[in-house]
C-alpha cells in the first residue's frame, strides 16, 4: 500500500489517513501527491516546502524536461476569492 512522509511528525503513514496517528493533526491532500502528474505536464517529485497558503513541490516538466516548483493551494483556503486573489498575485 502507498505511503507518504507526514507533515507533522516526519514518518511514514498509510495514504488512506487524514490524521496523523501520532499528533492527530489534520492531514491535507496536498501532502500525499508525490509522483502524481498534474496537467499532463508537471510531475510532483517531492514536497520540499510548506507554508500558510499551500505546499510546494519540486516537479518535472515531462515534455522539457525542466525542473520547476510548484505550489498547490490547501483546500479549504480554494472558497475565499480574497485568498485565491494573494495566491495569484504571489504566483506572479
Amino acid at each position: 500500500m502507498n505511503k507518504f512522509d507526514c507533515p507533522h511528525c516526519g514518518k511514514p503513514h498509510l495514504m488512506l489517513l487524514d490524521r496523523c496517528p501520532e499528533t492527530g493533526e489534520a492531514i491535507s491532500v496536498v501532502h500525499k501527491l508525490e509522483g502524481v502528474v498534474l496537467a499532463e505536464r508537471y510531475k510532483l517529485e517531492a514536497r520540499i516546502s510548506e507554508g500558510g497558503m499551500g505546499v510546494v513541490y519540486e516537479a518535472r516538466h515531462i515534455k522539457l524536461d525542466r525542473r520547476v516548483a510548484v505550489k498547490l493551494l490547501h483546500p479549504y483556503l480554494r472558497v475565499s476569492t480574497e485568498t485565491m486573489k494573494r495566491f495569484e498575485n504571489e504566483a506572479r
